[in-house]
């Protein structure tokens, strides 16, 4: 069945080679999939692993098991997620034709092969000299797939930019990410497409003077009633928005929801209580000091808050502390672990959380 999902011709990669990695479990050697070669199993030894998070790794061994590095430059990390996109896109276009033309997808690339992206959008490439005995209805499925199916970047693996924000409005941030990334997870913006921020912020009426709100609730009239411009001239709207609240939750179903929305594919905005020890920039598990926890607990909810894109959980590799892994928008990289926050989930700092439906 692993090759039903195979991006390439070549069954497994070799020892050398840049390929995008899914964490499935954090242990000392943690667990990863290869999705470019049907899930194919691999290991990290290295600490910082967050399960769920897709990323580029260095294949260091083949033998007795895949053994892999996320110590790359850039220039390696950007070639290759360029490569798995353009392969998704492939991917996506023979997924249609074999459902089209009632084929599995092994049966088509048994006729076809496993044609590169050069290959499917250049129209006079050697992929398009099909056999005489297809049909040419099977050529016609085959145009009418390229035409629907624009290249899409997959939100996952290229996560919102950084940008420099004003802190009252980290609540817009966070939400217009969210959207973007739904919208372009379901193939109905392309990448290279932006909502304006600036939109939302002067539809939401009900910010204070310095812009932040009490609730993300707040703005779910301007994303659902009135909509978000694009930098394209088109108007995006939710069909609906719920805000739900850690108080409606025990705090296991509510852990236990918030990793089922990290894993689902697309960051999410929450709220989270943002306490004053949380000043280092390094990479470190944030922990709430036992004198803010009790003054939280004596007045919930009363104290600094601050809305993030929740993108992976996992476990820190020192001491097993379970912990949220989220994007913040300072626009400083360096910070955290190249850009994310990790929060102790132990003392669940997050108060809120986002579902959009499109």
């Amino acid at each position: 069945m692993a090759d039903l999902y195979r991006m390439y011709g070549e069954e497994a990669p070799t020892v050398g080679m840049v390929v995008m990695i899914q964490v499935r479990i954090v242990s000392p050697m943690s667990l990863v999939s290869l999705p470019e070669y049907g899930n194919l199993v691999g290991y990290i030894e290295e600490p910082g692993s967050v399960v769920g998070r897709i990323e580029p790794a260095l294949i260091l061994s083949t033998a007795p098991h895949l053994l892999l590095s996320r110590n790359l430059t850039f220039e390696q990390r950007h070639s290759c997620e360029e490569r798995f996109i353009k392969a998704k896109h492939v991917q996506t276009i023979m997924r249609y034709v074999a459902r089209s033309t009632s084929l599995t997808l092994r049966e088509l690339h048994a006729l076809l092969g496993w044609p590169s992206y050069q290959d499917v959008i250049n129209l006079d490439s050697n992929f398009w000299r099909f056999p005489e005995y297809l049909h040419p209805p099977f050529k016609a499925c085959m145009l009418l797939s390229v035409s629907c199916h624009p290249l899409r970047r997959n939100p996952r693996i290229l996560c919102p930019s950084m940008v420099i924000q004003n802190l009252f409005t980290c609540w817009a941030y966070a939400l217009i990410r969210q959207f973007e990334g739904l919208l372009k997870l379901n193939g109905i913006m392309e990448m290279d497409e932006y909502l304006y921020v600036n939109d939302l912020i002067e539809l939401t009426t009900t910010k204070s003077p310095k812009g932040d709100i009490r609730s993300l609730s707040e703005a779910r009239r301007a994303l659902v009633d009135c909509g978000i411009r694009s930098t394209d001239g088109n108007t995006y709207k939710l069909s609906s928005m719920k805000v739900l609240s850690s108080h409606n939750y025990s705090s296991e179903d509510w852990d236990t929801m918030l990793e089922e929305l990290a894993m689902n594919g697309s960051p999410i905005a929450v709220t989270a209580i943002w306490f004053d020890s949380y000043t280092s920039k390094e990479d470190i598990v944030f922990t709430p000091l036992i004198e803010e926890l009790d003054a939280y607990f004596k007045k919930p909810r009363q104290g600094r808050c601050h809305t993030m894109l929740l993108t992976g959980v996992g476990e820190n590799d020192g001491d097993g502390t379970p912990f949220y892994e989220m994007q913040d928008s300072g626009g400083d990289v360096q910070n955290g672990n190249r850009g994310f926050l990790r929060f102790s989930s132990f003392y669940s700092p997050v108060i809120e959380c986002v579902k959009m439906t499109l």
